[in-house]
């Protein structure tokens, strides 16, 4: 199973850097990784269940049944991977 992985940060530029900082805080608070477990996503934290996708529970992402790629190899591949989607599904 691949995982992809959701990158979370504040701007430099932020207007109203105090909301930033709290989106932040609940994204990474058991609370906020509960929901994102619910709609599917890993969660980042050892303290929240993995997710249960169609009526099945997956792995935890320590198992080594789930791999995540590093971005750089990502990055590098982006090209090609978005040639193959587009051709997949008619688009080229």
């Amino acid at each position: 199973m691949a995982a992809y992985d959701y990158y979370l940060g504040k701007a430099t530029s932020a207007k109203h850097e105090a909301a930033a900082e709290l989106f932040l805080d609940w994204n990474m608070s058991q609370r906020g990784q509960d929901v994102f477990r619910q709609i599917g996503e890993f969660p980042a934290r050892s303290d929240v269940t993995p997710p249960k996708v169609m009526g099945h529970d997956l792995p935890t992402v320590n198992s080594g049944q789930v791999v995540r790629f590093e971005p750089k190899a990502l990055l590098g591949a982006a090209d090609a991977d978005q040639r193959r989607w587009l051709s997949l599904f008619g688009y080229l």
